[in-house]
């Protein structure tokens, strides 16, 4: 690039991040959870930020996640604490958010750690929290309509809750399940040879309409229709409500998940795009994101939430330094091409610690308060505060007019007490335009 070029890319870029202050921060479907559906809870618009997050989980009025670091973030409505009352800390492996029809509703979650403990939290009224099994070695949690299931490391499973159709007391023996499914009354079970052991409530055929046979791969339980995948990706449905059918579910093959919601359902194609259908009340239906790269998906009572996958152009140049939190991430979603949204998000930092982001159009590496700050800066460094969970997100818009092989570094210098000399230095990052 001669200096001419660099010079008109140099104002392009200024121009372009400068938009960072300017875009309204409504770009969700660029980061890692979208919801839709129901939102007089804030099931929707309260759902969290960022990019570093690897399950989700939906409840009647609420929903979970997981996050990278193994911390977990609830939002929606509170009843009994479900939201407010979220263990705090990192090294959880999985989330479950349960769902009973009733007022208020009884909504519980439950959570994973590493060592294969589980912890609840929630509404109790049936010792869906209390009766909680204690010890380690379990390898799968489910919630439901006030009952729970954790699958234990030899297939074994164990059940606690509501038990007025015999959703406890009926859980089949033995070993060798693969994956448990709790839905508003009734349960499933997939065995290892793909074949559904299913128990609790029968009203609308739940139960006794199981499908028979193997070579099924996932279970799902909804408040009454029930979903299986077979393993050419096909679906299966049964138990629907005769008063708000859940019926038609797609046909063909190539499907990788299923969800069951309150009235809703959900499925997720192998290119990673998703079909919604039953009831549209509040948009469950017709809100469904398009589009492709969403990793999986989960029906609440009137609500969705689903995982997309980041898609990335920016590379990791390192050159971090360590503050209070070890050394701060820096990570970047977008592809780089002009016109496009783009995020930068920054992980691990101090806490609400003032912090300035140095931007370049080369790599010009200079020791810095202890460590390397590897961009060549066009302008004064872009000040900001993180939140109180360490976190800044940045979205901004390429601009248009970029020479291709354009070079972009960004890191973050952050005040950190713990670090070398008082400043912590994320990660530096490198775009270039394609």
């Amino acid at each position: 690039m001669n200096s001419a070029q660099r010079g008109c890319s140099r104002r392009l870029l200024v121009l372009g991040l400068v938009l960072v202050w300017l875009l309204p921060t409504t770009i969700r479907a660029q980061q890692s959870i979208v919801s839709w559906g129901a939102d007089g809870s804030d099931q929707v618009w309260g759902t969290p930020e960022g990019g570093r997050f690897t399950q989700v989980a939906a409840g009647w009025k609420h929903s979970v996640a997981l996050r990278a670091d193994g911390s977990i973030v609830s939002w929606g409505a509170n009843y009994y604490g479900v939201v407010s009352n979220t263990p705090l800390g990192t090294g959880f492996t999985q989330v479950a958010a349960g769902r009973r029809h009733s007022w208020p509703p009884a909504s519980h979650s439950l959570a994973l750690r590493a060592d294969g403990s589980i912890v609840a939290w929630g509404s109790d009224a049936y010792g869906e929290v209390s009766n909680t099994p204690l010890g380690a070695g379990f390898t799968q949690v489910a919630a439901g309509g006030a009952l729970s299931l954790a699958l234990r490391s030899d297939g074994s499973i164990a059940s606690w809750g509501y038990d007025a159709y015999d959703q406890v007391s009926d859980t089949p023996l033995g070993t060798g399940f693969t994956q448990v499914a709790a839905g508003g009354g009734h349960s499933f079970a997939l065995r290892a040879d793909g074949s559904i052991a299913s128990w609790g409530l029968d009203d609308f055929g739940q139960v006794s309409n199981t499908p028979i046979g193997t070579g099924f791969t996932q279970v799902a339980a909804g408040e009454f229709l029930s979903l299986a995948l077979r393993s050419d990706g096909s679906i299966v449905s049964w138990g629907d409500h005769p008063m708000f059918p859940v019926g038609g579910a797609p046909v063909g093959t190539g499907f990788t998940q299923v969800a069951a919601g309150g009235w809703h359902s959900l499925a997720l194609r192998s290119d990673g795009s998703i079909v919604a259908w039953g009831r549209d009340w509040d948009g469950e239906v017709s809100h469904a994101p398009e589009g492709m790269g969403f990793t999986q998906v989960s029906a609440g009572g009137s609500h969705s939430v689903a995982l997309r996958a980041h898609i990335s152009a920016w590379s990791d140049a390192g050159s971090a330094l360590a503050g209070v939190h070890g050394a701060p991430q820096l990570a970047g979603t977008g592809s780089i091409v002009a016109g496009s949204d783009n995020v930068f998000e920054l992980s691990d930092a101090a806490l609400a610690a003032a912090a300035g982001l140095f931007l370049g159009l080369s790599s010009s590496p200079v020791p810095f308060k202890g460590g390397t700050l590897m961009p060549a800066p066009i302008m004064a460094p872009l000040m900001h505060t993180s939140s109180s969970f360490g976190e800044i997100l940045l979205p901004f818009r390429m601009p248009e007019g970029l020479p291709t092989g354009t070079e972009l570094w960004a890191q973050w210098a952050i005040q950190d007490a713990a670090a070398v000399q008082g400043v912590a230095l994320s990660n530096a990052l490198l775009g270039v335009t394609p």
